[in-house]
């Protein structure tokens, strides 16, 4: 049989759910998974993390990021870990100052110039 003759198959929502948990929570990519289930878009599993993510509004790079960093300090003790928190929570303190202050010094150089200055590198600037 063809795969252009082959019906869409529809998931139920427990199974769409089901697959993005264990996308999650295990180190198979979204092609694994498809191949795992014989889930044959290369998109379909990837539409459903990205639906799941917007729903529940968290970036599953960080969250299979943290899923490996941590995974890494099992064998470490709570006041090491208690450390590691503690530097991480700086570490990402440190990075809202200089977003703030980065914020600051565009807000002060668009008056300055007299004009919004683009957000987005490489960004289509209008002819003025």
């Amino acid at each position: 049989m063809s795969t252009m003759n082959q019906k869409s198959r529809r998931f139920s929502t427990e199974f769409k759910a089901m697959v993005v948990a264990e996308y999650y929570s295990s180190a198979l990519s979204m092609a694994d998974l498809g191949r795992k289930y014989g889930i044959l878009g290369s998109s379909t599993i990837s539409k459903w993390v990205h639906k799941h993510e917007s729903r529940e509004g968290v970036s599953s790079l960080n969250t299979r990021t943290l899923s490996a960093t941590m995974s890494g300090h099992t064998t470490k003790s709570k006041e090491e870990l208690l450390a590691y928190i503690k530097e991480l929570e700086r570490s990402l303190e440190l990075s809202q100052d200089k977003s703030i202050a980065l914020e600051h010094f565009i807000r002060n150089a668009e008056k300055e110039l007299g004009k919004p200055l683009p957000k987005k590198p490489f960004t289509n600037r209008s002819k003025s």
